[in-house]
């Protein structure tokens, strides 16, 4: 019962941290969007 107790916490930063990057991924998205854009114009 303690280990499920441990890792709901667990859970709950490697949520928090997946977001984060999510939230990253998506700022950083711009930088990294204009080749499929110009692909796309092409």
């Amino acid at each position: 019962m303690a280990e499920l107790s441990l890792s709901r916490p667990a859970l709950y930063r490697f949520a928090a941290n997946a977001y984060r990057i999510k939230l990253i991924a998506a700022l950083n998205l711009p930088n990294s969007r204009p080749h499929f854009m110009k692909r796309h114009e092409h």
